[in-house]
């Protein structure tokens, strides 16, 4: 998983829901957990876009002499539920450790004003991690430190699997216990 640095492309009809209905607030007020940068500059922070980075990724070889990275999808509109799936071959499930990278105070502050559940995040936010990378356990540190000499913030995030039938195309492991406040 690649660190995003903000809520991207995904969830602003909530954000600015939340905004509208929680008391004291605007998007002129500074925020509360990055006093810094008013509401406004902080959520509408640009899209971190990761082309160089996987481009230069892209060029690490498997065993079978083709990219050694097989999937990537960015963490837009959908969250994790809905966009990890759409790279995984038929069969496959992804095991996804909320616990290997810390929720950033944005999400959690969005989580409290919103009482929004751990299950909400998921389906609507990247929650912090704006792209994510399929490829080879043999391969994962390999492309993890390639990435991160271009720049990026990783954290090995999970695990693609056999899927048994009924079996959800993603788990998010310990989501209550990491994400809720």
């Amino acid at each position: 998983g690649l660190s995003s640095n903000g809520v991207h492309s995904n969830g602003f009809s909530l954000v600015r829901h939340l905004i509208k209905t929680t008391q004291g607030f605007t998007f002129e007020s500074p925020a509360p957990f990055d006093p810094a940068l008013n509401l406004g500059e902080l959520l509408l922070m640009p899209t971190r876009i990761y082309v160089k980075s996987i481009l230069k990724a892209l060029k690490i070889k498997g065993n079978d002499n083709k990219p050694a990275i097989k999937g990537m999808a960015h963490i837009t509109g959908g969250g994790f539920d809905e966009n990890i799936p759409r790279v995984l071959p038929e069969g496959l499930k992804a095991d996804i450790d909320t616990g290997a990278w810390q929720l950033p105070a944005l999400f959690k502050w969005m989580r409290d004003i919103g009482s929004l559940s751990p299950q909400d995040l998921s389906q609507t936010f990247n929650c912090g991690i704006g792209y994510i990378v399929v490829c080879p356990e043999d391969k994962a540190d390999e492309i993890a430190q390639n990435l991160k000499e271009s720049g990026e913030s990783v954290s090995q995030i999970g695990r693609v699997s056999e899927r048994a039938d009924g079996e959800p195309a993603i788990i998010m492991h310990d989501l209550d216990k990491n994400w809720s406040s």
